[in-house]
């Protein structure tokens, strides 16, 4: 079970996820990554980083994802301009090679893909061997694809700031986390900008889902102001601005830490499958 989600911001790209993993029925509950990045150095082209989330089985993912990221990190001919294109043909070869021939008993799997260079980025989503674009610059796939897509459709607009890009991809999946099974554990949050890929750091993120927290209830206030049912608009304001403020001392992107592979790499351990 998992949420995971991309939004293209300016300037650049945000990924974040739940990190529960459910083994075998469900009955037991682990924590892991779900997001992998890298960064490509100039090699007399632009650079850029990459991101991978993805939904579905674990095994399946822990292999595609890492033989994505390998791809284009490594191999000279995966240029940015290509890179939708030779995407889908490392979908379809896959499929081919791993999914098909075990089907029915193959164990499905979604990918979120972002790609963001110095001047451009792109995000894409996948429907089995399949690549689609995000051309509205923002996706989310897993269990909680479609409250995330709900509060996504409220709340994104194109034009919003990385930073801000951050704190909305925080607020989606802990509202995610809360309302939606096999969705929970703590949030990681990947930022791809000018060619390079960056952490955020736990500490911050798990600040900045506190304060978003709040929000709930100024949404309330509100509401029931404009329904009539309070007079004092007051109180909601001094919090929105109170909260606004704190928001924006975090600071998070300064305490984003540059990797190349912001990843935790699981090895067999005789358990079932999980479902991320």
């Amino acid at each position: 079970m998992t949420i995971a989600l991309g939004l293209i911001g300016n300037p650049g790209i945000v990924f974040a996820a739940d990190t529960e993993e459910t083994w075998g029925s469900g009955d037991i509950k682990t924590a892991n990554t779900k997001i992998v990045s890298g960064a490509r150095a100039s090699d007399g082209t632009e650079p850029y980083a990459i991101a991978v989330a993805g939904a579905g089985d674990s095994d399946y993912l822990q292999a595609a994802k890492f033989d994505l990221l390998q791809k284009t990190i490594a191999n000279p001919s995966w240029q940015y301009n290509a890179m939708g294109e030779l995407t889908e043909e490392f979908l379809i070869d896959f499929y081919k090679k791993h999914v098909v021939p075990f089907w029915p008993n193959s164990r499905n799997f979604e990918l979120l893909i972002g790609v963001s260079g110095r001047t451009q980025g792109a995000l894409w989503a996948t429907a089995e061997s399949t690549l689609r674009p995000c051309v509205f610059g923002s996706e989310a796939i897993g269990t909680g694809r479609a409250y995330a897509t709900a509060l996504l459709s409220r709340y994104y607009t194109p034009t919003m700031t990385l930073e801000s890009c951050c704190l909305l991809a925080i607020h989606v999946i802990h509202s995610v986390k809360e309302f939606i099974g096999g969705c929970g554990k703590q949030t990681q949050v990947v930022v791809l900008t000018n060619g390079q890929n960056a952490l955020l750091s736990q500490e911050k993120i798990d600040e900045a889902e506190g304060l978003l927290k709040r929000t709930l209830s100024v949404h309330s206030n509100i509401t029931r102001f404009v329904m009539s049912a309070s007079d004092d608009m007051r109180a909601a304001t001094r919090e929105a601005k109170n909260l606004k403020k704190r928001l924006k001392k975090l600071d998070l992107l300064s305490a984003a830490t540059p990797t190349d592979r912001s990843v935790t790499i699981r090895y067999g351990s005789g358990q079932p499958p999980s479902q991320e």
